[in-house]
């Protein structure tokens, strides 16, 4: 015959453990770590999404009719377009018909 106070002493030995570490276990859940990104930064990875986009160009696929506006801005902080055109196929398309492979060149 089996000892039952014995397995529920073993098993609320156990099961408090298990609680503890359940709780440990979502308090690390919930430290969410968030990324706060330097201006830099984001410039980059806007750089990299234009990049992105130019590289799906070259392969054929069609750019949408409305390009989203950071294009133009990132464009015009580095130099390659004026702050007055308005017309980012143009510079897409003169990009792919010169032949050039990339717009930008990671470093």
């Amino acid at each position: 015959s089996m000892n039952l106070s014995l397995v529920d002493e073993v098993l609320k030995e156990y099961s408090a453990k298990r609680f503890e570490l359940s709780q440990q276990e979502e308090r690390e859940k919930d430290k969410h770590v968030q990324k706060i990104y330097t201006a830099e930064e984001l410039d980059n990875i806007q750089r990299a999404d234009v990049e992105a986009f130019y590289q799906r160009c070259i392969r054929g696929v069609l750019p949408p009719p409305e390009l989203p506006e950071y294009f133009h801005s990132i464009l015009v902080k580095d130099g390659l377009i004026s702050s007055d055109s308005n017309d980012l196929h143009a510079f897409f398309a003169y990009y792919i018909s010169n032949g050039y492979k990339n717009i930008y060149l990671k470093q």
